[in-house]
């Protein structure tokens, strides 16, 4: 080896050394002088041909280099991976994983059915289901303190001090939405669906449709995607065949025709909306499926095709015969 990488390796020594006086102690000017030290370093290392085993010791930031060192040293306190608490020392009650100490409250996460769920749980210090989970770290990322938050940062006194009072207010606001995510709930304007009628459903779409009695109606998510592809239209004329194909559960044809259904908010009455789709059709609704597979027999399922053919064939049974043709004999020639 040249004395080059002599004093290369004595240059790595001597900011180790630095990084273990520093730890817990150091201030934002000591901190980027010493990362842009390491910086430094790194490049000069690169010009070796261990360049990978150089990479595994010497961190790219300084929290890295504080957790090797800590690992090194397990009497050396460092922060908690998960809540940011410092921990370890003589005291014990921590565990190793990936490089970071966390603290005997954290620690289980590492073994819990659903990590995330857990982790958010602890953070905020509430029950998180594994839904709402999924939903704050799509949205907010992961609450632990080794993410890139604070994870320069010195380590924190109190659990999960990095998490500030705005991400909270996020997370509520998160944990609103999911709680409601997925679950059947009224419009804002407390009527039903325009089409259907249903109360209560995951989601609700603006239609410019109006009630009977001119108030604003709302289509749920079942009927929608039909409104939509309709051209969403406020005329009932323009969405006729897309209303009828949504009640029967078939395909809008060209040239089909309304068979006089009417939308929920054209009927009269009171629009508060019905426990179940199409509720207020009663038994109009089976009656206007089996004239629309007959119309249209490709949108029959397997056994409606059955029944209609049997249907057929009794009342072909139930026809009288037609009469013999009489004979007719024909001249002597």
């Amino acid at each position: 080896m040249t004395d080059r990488h002599h004093t290369l390796d004595e240059r790595g020594r001597t900011l180790r050394q630095r990084v273990r006086r520093l730890t817990g102690r150091e201030s934002d000017a000591e901190l980027g002088d010493l990362e842009r030290q390491i910086a430094d370093y790194k490049t000069r290392r690169a010009n070796r041909a261990d360049i990978e085993r150089a990479a595994t010791w010497t961190g790219s930031t300084v929290a890295m280099m504080k957790q090797e060192l800590a690992e090194a040293d397990p009497q050396q306190p460092s922060p908690c991976r998960l809540c940011g608490r410092l921990t370890g020392g003589a005291g014990g009650g921590w565990a190793w994983h990936a490089g970071w100490r966390w603290c005997e409250h954290c620690a289980p996460c590492l073994t819990a059915e659903n990590p995330y769920a857990a982790a958010w749980s602890l953070a905020l210090g509430r029950d998180v289901s594994d839904r709402q989970a999924r939903a704050l770290t799509e949205r907010l990322g992961s609450p632990a303190y080794g993410t890139g938050r604070q994870a320069d940062g010195p380590a924190q006194t109190e659990p999960f001090a990095h998490l500030t009072a705005t991400l909270r207010e996020q997370a509520a606001d998160v944990l609103y939405r999911a709680a409601w995510e997925g679950q059947p709930r009224p419009n804002s304007l407390g009527t039903g669906c325009a089409w259907c009628g249903v109360a209560r459903s995951t989601s609700w779409t603006a239609s410019g449709i109006r009630h009977a009695d001119g108030s604003d109606a709302a289509l749920c998510a079942g009927c929608s995607p039909s409104w939509l592809a309709s051209g969403q239209s406020t005329h009932p004329d323009t969405w006729a065949a897309f209303l009828v194909a949504a009640c029967t559960g078939t395909e809008p044809m060209m040239g089909m025709e309304a068979y006089g259904l009417q939308a929920y908010c054209h009927t009269p009455g009171e629009h508060t909306g019905t426990d179940e789709p199409w509720a207020y059709l009663g038994d109009d609704r089976r009656r206007l499926r089996w004239a629309v597979v007959k119309a249209y027999p490709s949108q029959a399922t397997r056994q409606e095709r059955e029944q209609m053919a049997r249907v057929a064939k009794v009342r072909a049974d139930a026809e009288p015969p037609p009469p013999p043709t009489p004979l007719v004999r024909l001249p002597p020639a």
